[in-house]
């Protein structure tokens, strides 16, 4: 079996955005062709329209003060990231960012274990290992507008 070699040359694609959607068309030399049409049709749903405002919740604007730490081994400038984009927080600085940063910050919770020793109740000895969890880096909600704000801060708190 002989295997062939294929040339391929760089094409230009153009967008259109028409009654009908977007057309896609990509040039060759003089050849045009269309490779695909996208119908556009609008949606109305109320699965959509709770994921719609959910996603505009996470984008609304919250100030927080991230607290300063004794512990010198504790990061002084973080990043949090969140679907791709990075927000990044200096210890000690008031920001106003996107509730979904907020949410990051919540979530960041370190487990740390211990170790015990205990006697059973036939006087055997056992190990148990308590965790304890806590915010890897501590901040206040300096303001938050959105009235279901402080409802929403205290069931992300209470998750494990």
């Amino acid at each position: 079996m002989v295997a062939k070699r294929m040339k391929f040359e760089p094409a230009e694609v153009l967008e259109e955005v028409g009654p009908t959607g977007v057309v896609r068309d990509v040039i060759k030399g003089d050849d045009v062709q269309t490779i695909e049409e996208v119908n556009i049709t609008e949606v109305d749903s109320p699965a959509f329209s709770e994921k719609a405002a959910l996603l505009a919740f996470y984008e609304e604007p919250v100030t927080i003060t991230i607290h300063t730490t004794h512990n010198p081994q504790d990061e002084q400038v973080f990043a949090v990231g969140v679907n791709g984009k990075q927000q990044i927080f200096k210890r000690g600085e008031t920001y106003t960012v996107a509730r979904k940063f907020v949410e990051g910050l919540l979530r960041a919770r370190p487990v740390h274990y211990a170790n015990e020793e205990y006697r059973m109740e036939d006087g055997s000895q056992a190990v148990r290992n308590p965790s304890r969890t806590g915010l890897r880096y501590s901040f206040q909600v300096v303001r938050d507008e959105n009235p279901v704000g402080p409802q929403w801060l205290a069931a992300i708190m209470s998750q494990p």
